[in-house]
Parts: C-alpha cells; sequence; structure tokens
C-alpha cells in the first residue's frame, strides 16, 4: 500500500527494496562460476541467488532458495559442530539426518555423518556383544569374525578388542 511508483522488487534510490530489505549491489555475475557446480548443491544455489539479483528478480521462488540456503548453512553448522564435538549423542546424529532428508541439497557432510552415526551404534551395541564374545570359553567363529569385519568396516579395526578378537580369530581359522 501507498507510496512512490514502482512495481514490485524494485528499489528506492537507497538501494532498498520493497519491504525493507537491503539489497547490496554487486559486479555481474560471472559465468564461468557455472561450470562444474551442481545446480543441487549449496553452491549451485547460491549462484541460481547471485543470478537472480544480478536480474533483479524477486519472486516466491528465489525467496524459497534463500530460505533453502539458510536451511543448508544452519544445518551444516549444526552437523560441523556435533561432529567436533568429544562424543556426539546417538539421538543428536540421528536428528541430524532427519532434518537433512528434508533438505534437497547434496552435501558431502552426509556421509560423514552417516559415518559417525554407524560408528556410534558399533560401539554402543556391538561392542559389547565381541567383549562378551571374548570372554567365552569358547566364542563363535563366525560371530566374532562378524564383529571384527563389520568394526573394521567403520574404522574401529584398530580398537583394542577388536584386535584381540581378530588375532583369536585367526588363530581358530588355522585350526579349523
Amino acid at each position: 500500500g501507498g507510496g512512490g511508483g514502482g512495481g514490485e522488487g524494485e528499489a528506492d534510490e537507497g538501494g532498498r527494496r520493497r519491504g525493507g530489505e537491503r539489497r547490496e549491489k554487486r559486479a555481474p555475475l560471472d559465468r564461468s562460476l557455472l561450470k562444474g557446480v551442481a545446480a543441487n548443491s549449496l553452491g549451485g544455489v547460491q549462484l541460481l541467488l547471485l543470478e537472480s539479483d544480478e536480474l533483479r528478480v524477486e519472486s516466491d521462488e528465489a525467496a524459497q532458495l534463500r530460505e533453502l540456503a539458510a536451511s543448508v548453512r544452519a544445518w551444516r553448522s549444526a552437523a560441523r559442530a556435533a561432529l567436533d564435538a568429544p562424543s556426539p549423542s546417538e539421538e543428536e546424529l540421528a536428528g541430524l539426518l532427519q532434518q537433512l532428508s528434508n533438505i534437497p541439497v547434496r552435501l558431502r557432510e552426509r556421509g560423514e555423518i552417516q559415518r559417525s552415526l554407524a560408528s556410534k551404534r558399533w560401539l554402543l551395541s556391538r561392542r559389547p556383544a565381541l567383549l562378551s564374545a571374548l570372554e567365552a570359553a569358547r566364542p563363535s567363529l563366525e560371530e566374532v569374525s562378524g564383529l571384527c569385519d563389520e568394526a573394521a568396516g567403520l574404522g574401529l579395526g584398530q580398537l583394542p578388542e577388536v584386535l584381540q578378537a581378530a588375532e583369536r580369530a585367526a588363530a581358530a581359522e588355522k585350526w579349523d
């Protein structure tokens, strides 16, 4: 309502868009930046937003892309904090994966968090099974080998109990 002319999205003399949103003047978009950037990556979203800004286009789609970029940055920050924490909770990691499933953007952190979650789960549930098998007089070779393989696949093969179990499994295989 009210106010001087100009259509939606036009800037006034102070560089403000309707609604008070301040827009910085930017250099024209270097098209070479678009080469090799997947549209479904954060970089691709950011390039689309730069192009939208260059064209001075304000649309619902551009607003949605801005929200998406903000969500991705917030998720990425939370994911990095969780991965840097000495022992993130399984619930926190699972929550980050759930949030990520609602973000339609490719992120390299996804694999890292999935591996971290799988390792955490192994340590919480499978490690006690391995320790119990090691305490048994005659543990199942199949069970011990399977647990060792799982641990190795998660990068946990150097845990003392895994090394001990692998040695026992190797010795048992020689007897078979």
